[in-house]
């Protein structure tokens, strides 16, 4: 057996990182909208609930609605809608710019 230290490999998000090399800034800042994305797609699941269980809490009497709750539950559906889409119209600004660098996207 060797007597020299067994150099520790990198795992995880640690190791892409080092294979990210100069591209790091990138590769966080993709990382970081990728997990707004996510958060945005699951937000309407979670305003549609609190719609619904306002209109059952209050299905006696529909009067007793708090109508603020419910335009912000729906300003927060429709906000979370313009997240997740928002970075649709970019995503060629992105892939030309990375092309004129000489990236080159195979997908096949």
């Amino acid at each position: 057996m060797n007597d020299e230290k067994q150099k520790t490999q990198k795992t995880g998000f640690a190791r892409l990182l080092e294979l990210a090399g100069g591209y790091k800034n990138q590769l966080i800042a993709a990382a970081i909208l990728s997990v707004l994305a996510a958060a945005a797609r699951l937000a309407p699941f979670f305003t549609i609930y609190g719609v619904i269980h306002e209109v059952v809490r209050h299905i006696g009497n529909l009067g007793e609605i708090d109508a603020g709750r419910i335009y912000a539950l729906t300003a927060a559906t429709f906000a979370a809608a313009l997240i997740n889409a928002g970075g649709r119209p970019l995503c060629p600004h992105v892939a030309r710019a990375a092309e004129s660098r000489g990236v080159e996207f195979d997908l096949i």
